[in-house]
C-alpha cells in the first residue's frame, strides 16, 4: 500500500468511492462536497491510499475557520469496501495527524456516526476522545 497527497484528479474516483462507502450520498453530491472540502485542506493532510496503482482509500484534514488559527477538522475519512479491515484507515489517519501537526496544527477535531463502532474504536485508539455537543435536526 501506497500513501500519497491527493490531487484534484482523484476527486472523481474519490466522489464514487465516497457514495459507495456511505450509501447516503450520491456521486454527484459527494463530488461537491469533496471539491469544497479539499479546497480548504492543510497541505500535505489530504491523502489518498494506493494499492497496485488503484484508489483505495482516503482522509481530508481541512482548516477549521474558528478565531483558533491552529486547528483541524476531519470531515472525511473512507476505504473502498473490498479494502476494509486491513489497516489502511489506521495508516491514513497516522499520516493526515503527522502531517497537520507538521504544519503547526494543535487541536484536531472529527465527528462519527454514532453507530459506526469500527470507526469509532479507531478514533479512540489514536487519541480522540469524546466530548458532548447537542446536535439538533430539523426536517
Amino acid at each position: 500500500m501506497k500513501i500519497r497527497k491527493m490531487t484534484r484528479a482523484d476527486l472523481p474516483a474519490l466522489a464514487e468511492m465516497n457514495a459507495d462507502a456511505f450509501r447516503d450520498i450520491t456521486a454527484k453530491q459527494a463530488m461537491s462536497f469533496l471539491l469544497g472540502t479539499y479546497a480548504h485542506k492543510v497541505d500535505g493532510a489530504c491523502l489518498v491510499a494506493e494499492e497496485k496503482g488503484q484508489l483505495v482509500g482516503a482522509i481530508f484534514g481541512n482548516r477549521k475557520i474558528t478565531y483558533v488559527s491552529k486547528t483541524a477538522e476531519i470531515p472525511s475519512l473512507f476505504i473502498s469496501k473490498r479494502f476494509q479491515g486491513k489497516g489502511i484507515g489506521k495508516a491514513l489517519l497516522k499520516a493526515c495527524l503527522s502531517a497537520m501537526k507538521k504544519k503547526g496544527i494543535q487541536s484536531v477535531s472529527l465527528t462519527v456516526r454514532s453507530n459506526d463502532r469500527r470507526a469509532q474504536n479507531l478514533y479512540a485508539k489514536a487519541g480522540f476522545k469524546p466530548f458532548r455537543l447537542m446536535l439538533l435536526r430539523r426536517f
